[in-house]
This record gives structure tokens, sequence and C-alpha cells, in this order.
């Protein structure tokens, strides 16, 4: 049997995959979905532009005919780590259209994970080891070294699911408004 990294990421709930089939073209498709999603890099820390006022979409991102790469805008710069990144591919079928989209909570955060992980066992340790000659007991440490990894596990699976709900939803939104 081979590992394979995206089964086990669908399967912890950190990517989701949906598929849409919409009765709109190709074109108009894109021409909507475009018009909720700001132009602008989908880096976890921001630029400066995308800070101004005039950015109102819930989105930010690039949107091309066939693909697109978004993520949430985020009001405070420590959630953008969190904030899951959404790719999409668009295709014609005849009268509609076929929307992929992969929302995945893990990608560019397997280094922050790791050193909050790390962090968070080790510190403690130190802490009571330092003060009062007082060391963990295996239940303690135990309790670290499961609630950690496992605590942001579920937060981000908590993130994906419902940025799954919301970007379905946001779509339909999108679609269902006069141009």
């Amino acid at each position: 049997m081979e590992f394979r990294m995206d089964e086990l990421l669908k399967y912890l709930g950190l990517r989701a995959f949906i598929r849409l089939e919409l009765p709109v073209s190709q074109e108009e498709f894109y021409l909507r979905f475009e018009r909720m999603v700001d132009e602008e890099n989908v880096a976890i820390f921001p630029s400066e532009s995308e800070e101004l006022p005039e950015r109102q979409n819930k989105y930010v991102g690039e949107v091309n005919i066939d693909s697109f790469k978004i993520r949430r805008r985020e009001r405070f710069q420590i959630w953008r780590i969190y904030s899951p990144e959404i790719t999409g591919k668009i295709k014609s079928a005849g009268a509609s259209v076929i929307v992929e989209i992969t929302i995945d909570g893990f990608y560019r955060r397997i280094k922050f994970h790791l050193a909050v992980i790390v962090l968070g066992i080790s510190l403690p340790f130190a802490y009571f080891t330092a003060i009062g000659n007082k060391s963990l007991t295996f239940t303690e440490y135990l309790f670290l070294l499961l609630f950690i990894p496992f605590g942001f596990t579920f937060w981000m699976r908590r993130v994906v699911i419902l940025e799954t709900l919301n970007i379905e939803r946001e779509i339909n939104y999108a679609l269902s408004k006069k141009m």
C-alpha cells in the first residue's frame, strides 16, 4: 500500500474537495467570480496594498478564465496563518460550467506547525524545571504531546469545513445577483 499525503490530509479534514456544476457559461462565471475577488498575492503575510480601505471583497487572490487561487481576507494579521488556500479549475461543459475546488488548510504551514509543536512541548517542560525544580509528570507530558498536535489539527479541520461551506455559498450568491 502506497502512502499518499492527499488521502491522509483529506481523511484528517485538512483538505476538502468540491465539484460544482453551474448553469452559466465559463465566461459569465469568470466575470462574476472575478468581481468577488480582489487581485492580490495569496501570501500568508499581506502586502501594504491589501490593507487599504477601498478593498471590499471577502476574497483576495488570482482569477483566470480556467483557474483561480484565492484565500479569505482576514482583518487581523495573525488570522491569515489559519486562512486556507482555495484553488480551483474552471471547465466548460456545454451550456454549463464545472468548477472543481480544493480547500487546503495545510499549505505552506508544515514548518509553522512543527515549530509550535516543539515550542509547545519544550517551553512548559523548561518552565517547570527552571522555577521550582518540579518536572512534569508523565501524564502532563503525555497531555502536551497529544494536545498540541491534535489541537492544531482539529482547529484547521474546523476552518477548512467552514471555508468549504462559505465558498460554495459565496459562489451561488455571486451567480444569483444581477450583473
